[in-house]
């Protein structure tokens, strides 16, 4: 049985992660959606009214993103500390296995879209009992945010999960000298960033299906159209 002072720390460490997660995730959405929208928005049509939209957009957008990453932080950290995980154990092994259980866990629910069908079933509950049969639903958790979330984590999984490999390697080559070893991770950095850049700008050249995430194929057709930009967009003039 927890103590009182673990009764009270639990429930603020939770409350701490879900409060950092959403203001973590509204500053970056809210400040990469406003430099997007900027960057989109024609000269012509310029107008107060206008403007005052894509500002309230980016508000929008800021709370959608930082309320992702709240309800993932307060499912990870809730079940972590529910199953013994906290910063106190100190069995790794175990530590590990219930960080990656919780993180399986939060990430079936939030990024695999299990709250979202709980949510639209509870919905569609109360519009067949008479409630809210007028009105045009959304997601809970945003679609777009929780799939650029998603393809954000997958890419520096894939390089965190390259460089333990290869750190691997190196460890278990006990004969091979620190310039070996600093030049053998230095290729391997330089071998992926090469076939991720690679494969990203053979796939929007060939792009017809516009399989790229939609904001990164914005941007390629930015830097690459065949529109030649004038230097004052750089200051949105």
């Amino acid at each position: 049985m927890p103590n009182s002072l673990e009764s009270i720390k639990l429930p603020f460490e939770v409350y701490r992660a879900a409060k950092n997660g959403f203001i973590y995730g509204y500053k970056i959405r809210f400040a990469h959606t406003f430099a997007l929208q900027l960057l989109t928005l024609r000269k012509s049509s310029m107008t107060l009214s206008r403007l005052i939209g894509k500002f309230r957009n980016c508000i929008r957008l800021g709370f959608e993103h930082g309320k992702v990453l709240a309800i993932y932080a307060i499912i990870y950290e809730g079940l972590v500390k529910f199953l013994g995980g906290g910063e106190g154990e100190k069995d790794k092994r175990r530590r590990a296995v219930i960080t990656f259980i919780s993180g399986f866990t939060g990430g079936i629910l939030v990024y695999g879209g299990l709250i979202n069908k709980f949510a639209e079933i509870v919905r569609n509950r109360r519009s067949n009992a008479g409630a809210d049969k007028c009105k045009k639903h959304t997601h809970f958790l945003n679609q777009r945010i929780l799939a650029q979330i998603s393809l954000y984590t997958l890419s520096r999984t894939i390089l965190a999960v390259a460089r333990y490999l290869l750190e691997r390697k190196i460890k278990k080559s006990a004969n091979l000298n620190n310039t070996t070893t600093n030049n053998l991770r230095k290729k391997g950095t330089l071998l992926a960033l090469g076939l991720v850049w690679g494969t990203v700008m053979m796939m929007y050249d060939s792009d017809e299906n516009v399989l790229l995430q939609k904001s990164m194929k914005l941007s390629m057709d930015y830097i690459y159209g065949e529109r030649l930009r004038s230097i004052m967009e750089a200051f949105w003039m």
